[in-house]
């Protein structure tokens, strides 16, 4: 094959990071196997570097939004290219701390991805783009709802929101940023609010007709009802979400079925559970006896 041009090659990547940041699966699936195939034969750095940044932030994306697993790679980019942030321009300075945040949030090391964003953020300002800023926003969101910071959570996510709603294409990041809005109101037992979230989540994305995150909402909104003591409605939630059989047969079945059975055994229905999986994964063996 012919050896692609740096320059090409980076407008390429640059496409497929927005895609990733727009969170559209099938063209960021489309551009990646494009630029994993362009990429062989270059021997740039900075090229690399955003490469293998992107490569892990695409298969975050590729599991989140479809839930494919994909082969992360567990070492730090560091260790095969070496960060040379003189070398570097400060977008791809700024990507290097980000997607490594994005990267450790997506482990679970919390901590570590805390101090990347923090260390980005010190980049973000050389970099005049309100998505690159929502962006980092609604990452961040994420992380300290994961660490129960609710208040924090929600004033970012509702900043990044504001952004996004106001750019087209980004439909899908709207709808989970009202999720995300949604998912803090429920941990702090604001039911009604968290269940409108969801409803203008649902709007978003049946009008995209994504029925994968379709799925997904229906196991969030599951979730909400559990919080409320509404164990049935939680249950006919979960039930749309398992008929999606992209969605059943994926790593995101495993959350939904051990949320059925626990939801079964509230409602004294703990026989309805054995047909239903491959292998029911109720915690409490009592349920089975």
């Amino acid at each position: 094959m012919s050896k692609v041009p740096v320059a090409e090659l980076a407008s390429l990547l640059n496409d497929w990071n927005m895609e990733i940041k727009k969170d559209h699966a099938d063209e960021a699936e489309r551009l990646f196997a494009k630029a994993k195939q362009a990429v062989e034969e270059i021997d740039d750095a900075d090229i690399l570097i955003y490469y293998s940044l992107l490569e892990k932030r695409h298969h975050i994306l590729m599991y989140n939004l479809r839930g494919q697993k994909g082969n992360v790679s567990t070492k730090s980019i560091e260790g095969h290219y070496g960060k040379k942030e003189d070398d570097l321009s400060n977008r791809l300075a700024y990507y290097f701390d980000f997607y490594e945040g994005v990267y450790e949030q997506h482990q679970g090391n919390y901590e570590v991805a805390l101090q990347m964003y923090q260390s980005a953020e010190k980049l973000l300002d050389k970099i005049p783009s309100e998505i690159e800023r929502a962006d980092f926003d609604f990452k961040v969101a994420w992380l300290y709802y994961r660490l129960s910071h609710i208040m924090l959570s929600l004033s970012y996510i509702r900043r990044a929101l504001h952004v996004y709603k106001r750019h087209k294409q980004y439909e899908r990041r709207t709808a989970l940023s009202y999720s995300l809005i949604a998912a803090n109101l429920t941990e702090i037992g604001r039911y009604e609010e968290a269940l409108e979230n969801y409803r203008l989540a649902e709007e978003v994305l049946t009008s995209e007709q994504d029925d994968f995150m379709l799925a997904q909402l229906h196991h969030n909104v599951a979730i909400l009802y559990s919080f409320w003591n509404k164990p049935k409605e939680s249950i006919r939630h979960l039930e749309k979400a398992l008929s999606h059989q992209e969605y059943y047969d994926s790593d995101f079945f495993f959350h939904s079925t051990y949320l059925i059975s626990r939801e079964l055994c509230v409602i004294g229905e703990k026989q309805r559970c054995k047909p239903i999986y491959r292998g029911c994964i109720c915690q409490n063996e009592r349920c089975f006896s």
